[in-house]
């Protein structure tokens, strides 16, 4: 199918679609914001930037004129900048990170259902709860075949990143499949496809380039609403394009 034909379809769903996707991407990304907003302060995070923020503000205020007046103004310990953090806490941000991956991987199985107008509702998010440890296993050995390929070269990163683009949409078609198969499964259905599913990604860079504009102008990413969904639809429909392994 042409790519132009995926994205054209993927609207279309959108249009098409009760209830709204909007309505569900708009929960979706306030669950996001509330996760995130919540990891970074139980991380320390946010205290850190604030310290960062307080210092830079200090510097520009004294206004150094030479590196060494700048570095006499930086603390001895810059690790001091970074606030003490209780185990758990630490904990608990590490368990909303996995909530954050989860809740995405839960869009994407929501995004599949809509591509293929089938009854669809904001509780699919809930979908990668299903099977949470299985999810987390494909996340997480995904993760790691990315990251071992990138410590050759960027691009063998991007090329594996493309290879098992596919495993997280495999589970929730095939809930039974161990997270292996679902891996291997999508290295074989992107054997030829890799290319193809470049070009359909680049062709979201300008969609991502107004979004970023909007922020900065705004400070809020309203154009999300439309381009997550919009993105993980068309998506679905080229997973949706894939030949079937036997």
């Amino acid at each position: 199918m042409p790519l132009f034909e995926l994205k054209r379809q993927a609207r279309l769903d959108m249009r098409e679609t009760r209830p709204r996707v909007f309505w569900t991407a708009l929960i979706y990304f306030g669950l996001l914001t509330a996760i995130s907003l919540l990891a970074s302060r139980l991380s320390g995070y946010t205290a850190y930037m604030e310290n960062v923020n307080s210092l830079l503000d200090r510097i520009q205020k004294l206004g150094p004129k030479t590196m060494e007046e700048i570095i006499a103004l930086l603390p001895e310990d810059m690790s001091s900048l970074y606030p003490s953090v209780s185990r758990f806490s630490a904990g608990m941000s590490v368990i909303l990170v996995l909530l954050y991956a989860m809740l995405q991987a839960g869009f994407s199985g929501y995004c599949l259902l809509v591509s293929r107008r089938a009854p669809s509702s904001a509780r699919d998010l809930m979908l990668s709860f299903e099977h949470p440890l299985k999810l987390l296993i494909i996340l997480f050995l995904t993760a790691l075949l990315i990251a071992l390929w990138s410590l050759l070269l960027v691009i063998p990163g991007v090329i594996a990143a493309f290879r098992y683009s596919q495993a997280v949409l495999i589970h929730f078609d095939h809930p039974d499949y161990p997270a292996i198969r679902c891996l291997r499964e999508s290295r074989l259905r992107m054997k030829g496809k890799k290319m193809t599913l470049f070009l359909l990604v680049l062709s979201f860079i300008l969609w991502g380039f107004l979004d970023q504009v909007i922020v900065a102008i705004i400070g809020i990413p309203v154009l999300q609403l439309f381009l997550a969904p919009y993105y993980g639809i068309t998506m679905a429909h080229f997973y949706n394009s894939l030949p079937e392994m036997e």
